[in-house]
């Protein structure tokens, strides 16, 4: 008789080789859902069953299980809390990274071809017009009211940048920075509505409806590697506080100053000006504090502490008080810091900057029929081969050639199939014969994203 309560989760995750008599009951769990997979980090074990796996128990060992169980329930049956923390937050980065394609990428496809259409100055020929000069990032945090009485101060002083939420709560303390930021992939909330008329430093990947209303001049960024349709990258790390350090630091800023980037909240406020909190995300007690963050904001605060560490040239601080401490970074009162006057010129900066070559939407879209129409031609293929292996037809490896070449897939589908497949992979019957499990899924599966990019 099972004497293990198991908890309630698609994969149970063991640290080291379970007993004998657990192992069976850890099988016959298996055998009560198709969809159950168990985990062993060890160094070696045994495999009583086609769903059971054992990794190693290092960082790539637990990369490796929440890339493959990405979107499932995992439930820790035993181990140390600081493997399952870490493990954790593994699972949350990679689901996070992954977000972005869980709608097959087509998101990103709108955004990328209607924001390629949009006037745009390229902002990289901006890198090193303002050597020396501070700059101050603005965050949305709630720090960031008690500092905004001395923003309009330093605009004569230091470059001043909001983003995202930051730009609405500037706008709402009576703020308007030199530049903004924008990366956010999602519709933009209604509390971005009436912001103020400056230069956009922007991401493809950004929404086209806040890019489509933006009445200042806009600024194209390369995105990140994980971005789709990115022709060259620059890592901007995991939000718009992270993006605009980056920004400030490649225009040649010193020091860089982050006012009101708390990258965490009290349970009764999140951000400065009293805006309200509508997005999704789930809040989590900081440890030894009051405060609440976020995952992303924890990796946020990690990539600015290892961005700082790598720039000793650049002296960064925390000018307002409160939020998570980030390593590297000096806390200074930004109210009580004193600047020399500045020429800042950003009229003759833009002036000097050169147009974006807009994107070639119809070669993309063109592609894109032609992938469809291949994919079809595969399928039929296998369908008159079954059950020999379709590959095993000239004409079949000429056309999945063919397909690996086309713009569409390289840029697109096959970054996206690379994260899809492995939940296709769990639901395929081991004994499915040679090119009819998760072969031919690739190939309906790229068939229908090529359908749906055709109707945006």
């Amino acid at each position: 008789m099972p004497v293990t309560t198991f908890p309630d989760a698609d994969a149970l995750l063991l640290c080291g080789y379970p007993s004998g008599e657990l192992e069976a009951e850890l099988v016959g769990w298996l055998e009560k859902g198709a969809d159950r997979h168990v985990v062993v980090f060890a160094d070696r074990g045994d495999f009583p069953h086609e769903r059971w796996m054992v990794v190693s128990s290092d960082r790539e060992g637990m990369e490796r299980v929440a890339r493959k169980f990405i979107f499932l329930r995992l439930a820790f049956l035993d181990g140390d809390e600081a493997f399952k923390q870490e493990m954790a937050l593994i699972q949350r980065r990679e689901f996070l990274l992954a977000s972005d394609y869980q709608d097959r990428g087509l998101g990103q496809l709108e955004n990328y071809l209607a924001n390629g259409t949009k006037a745009a100055k390229k902002g990289t020929d901006l890198f090193g017009k303002f050597k020396g000069v501070p700059a101050v990032i603005c965050g949305a945090g709630p720090s960031l009211e008690v500092v905004a009485d001395v923003l309009p101060e330093l605009k004569e002083k230091a470059l001043i940048f909001g983003g995202g939420t930051a730009l609405s709560s500037l706008l709402k303390l009576g703020v308007s920075p030199h530049f903004g930021g924008a990366i956010d992939p999602h519709p933009p909330q209604k509390r971005m509505d009436g912001m103020p008329l400056v230069p956009l430093f922007f991401q493809s990947r950004v929404h086209h409806e806040l890019l489509g209303n933006w009445e200042g001049e806009r600024l194209w960024m390369p995105g990140s590697q994980h971005d789709l349709f990115e022709e060259e990258w620059l890592d901007g790390g995991w939000n718009v506080s992270t993006f605009l350090a980056l920004i400030a630091y490649q225009l040649g800023c010193s020091p860089i100053i982050l006012a009101g980037v708390d990258l965490s909240q009290t349970r009764e406020k999140t951000y400065a000006g009293n805006l309200p909190r509508t997005e999704g995300g789930d809040l989590v007690p900081v440890e030894g504090s009051h405060l609440m963050s976020r995952v992303d904001w924890l990796f946020a605060r990690d990539w600015l502490a290892k961005f700082a560490e790598s720039h000793p040239d650049v002296e960064w601080i925390q000018g307002t008080p409160g939020g998570l401490d980030i390593e590297g970074f000096v806390r200074k009162d930004l109210r009580e810091m004193d600047f020399e006057e500045q020429v800042i010129d950003i009229a003759g900066a833009l002036a000097g900057a050169g147009e974006r070559e807009g994107a070639s939407n119809e070669s993309l879209l063109e592609s894109y029929e032609r992938i469809e129409k291949w994919c079809q031609e595969i399928v039929g293929i296998a369908e008159q081969s079954f059950p020999n292996p379709p590959m095993q037809n000239g004409e079949y490896v000429l056309l999945t050639v063919e397909i690996e070449k086309e713009e569409a897939y390289q840029k697109h589908l096959a970054p996206v199939w690379k994260m899809w497949e492995p939940i296709f992979a769990r639901q395929i019957p081991k004994d499915a014969p040679p090119g009819y499990g998760v072969e031919l899924h690739k190939w309906l599966f790229m068939q229908e994203v090529c359908h749906a990019a055709a109707k945006i």
